[in-house]
């Protein structure tokens, strides 16, 4: 009869400090691809933005630097979300992406699963508190700029994503049979 030799009680416990990553189905979209799908985003704004800023003549105002009245930036903010919905919410409805996202390779999950975000999550979760939060004076430059900044942390998820129970993922492309 053979005796097994007893568990070193000096040995550090065995802990899988990357939980249930490492079996995910699914790989966190990079850092370079989500900030080239946001710049890629942001310039379809600023193209769909120009005639609303040319027809409030709005300009004259923002280069010599007065504070245009609250109107104006309301109406910009519904402008720009009736835009964003135009230009992004077919791709958002069927596929979690926006126009950069889809370039990109990348696409809206909900945390923990592949499965993309439904867009009524993303709008009302992802996207609304985030235009609210920047409309609040000095505070909402620095929340656009911790937001962004998240990015850089291990789990590379922003504000945002927290805030909608999201992440951002690579598309899986399609295995040849």
């Amino acid at each position: 009869m053979s005796v097994s030799p007893s568990p070193n009680p000096y040995n550090p416990p065995n802990a899988n400090l990357m939980g249930d990553q490492a079996q995910l189905p699914y790989e966190d979209a990079g850092r370079g691809s989500r900030l080239l799908a946001a710049i890629i985003d942001a310039i379809i704004g600023i193209v769909c933005s120009l005639p609303l800023w040319l027809l409030v003549d709005d300009f004259k105002g923002i280069f010599s630097g007065i504070k245009p009245p609250m109107t104006t930036l309301m109406l910009g903010m519904v402008y720009g979300l009736v835009c964003f919905v135009v230009i992004h919410g077919y791709l958002l409805h069927n596929y979690g992406q926006t126009v950069g996202k889809r370039l990109m390779g990348i696409y809206i999950a909900n945390h923990g699963s592949a499965q993309k975000t439904d867009f009524k999550d993303i709008f009302i979760k992802r996207l609304l508190p985030v235009t609210a939060a920047t409309l609040v004076p000095v505070v909402g430059n620095f929340f656009s700029l911790i937001d962004a900044l998240m990015i850089f942390r291990a789990d590379k998820r922003c504000i945002h994503d927290h805030i909608a129970a999201t992440h951002v993922l690579k598309v899986k492309k399609a295995q040849p049979v």
